[in-house]
This record gives structure tokens, C-alpha cells and sequence, in this order.
């Protein structure tokens, strides 16, 4: 149900949320698809859920390319970076 139909009930108690063990914390992610005629197409409130669809949508992809993105190694105190840039080639150092 609608959290917002239920918010009373939960925050009285009256009411107790349950979920599965295998449900992820941010619930299950459903992928959506909007098929429509051409010669009838949708009207202004199936545009707005496509419109909404598409953004979720790159919303997500968003998410997952920002998760992907390379992240700058951690040096541990101490640590001193070589003087000149080196490549690894083969699992040995060698000057560029």
C-alpha cells in the first residue's frame, strides 16, 4: 500500500511493516516498457507516465554510471609517489 495511506497506522503501531529476507533495502527495481499505437497515440496522461518512465530511466543509468566511474586510489601516511610518471607493463615498472 501507499506509504502515505498507511503513515498513521505505522507510526501508532497499529500497523507493522514486514519484508522478505531477500528484498533488497531500496525495494525491487521493475523495468517498464510503454508500447502505443501510432495512429492512437496516448493521451496527455500516458504521455506524462512515459515522460515519467524516461526519467526514472536515466535517472538510474545516471546512478549506475556514477557508481562505475574510477575512483582516485588511497595512499596510506607515508606512502611517497614516484618523481616521474611510470606505466606498468607486464607487472614491471618502467619509465615513459
Amino acid at each position: 500500500m501507499p506509504l502515505h495511506v498507511v503513515e498513521a497506522d505505522l507510526a501508532s503501531g497499529e500497523l507493522v511493516q514486514i519484508s522478505a529476507e531477500e528484498t533488497p533495502p531500496d525495494g525491487h527495481v521493475i523495468a517498464m516498457s510503454a508500447i502505443y499505437r501510432t495512429d492512437s497515440p496516448p493521451g496527455p496522461a500516458g504521455r506524462w507516465f512515459i515522460d515519467h518512465l524516461k526519467q526514472e530511466d536515466a535517472q538510474q543509468l545516471k546512478q549506475k554510471a556514477s557508481d562505475l566511474q574510477p575512483r582516485a586510489p588511497r595512499l596510506h601516511p607515508g606512502t611517497q609517489l614516484p618523481e616521474r610518471p611510470c606505466s606498468l607493463i607486464a607487472g614491471k615498472p618502467s619509465a615513459r
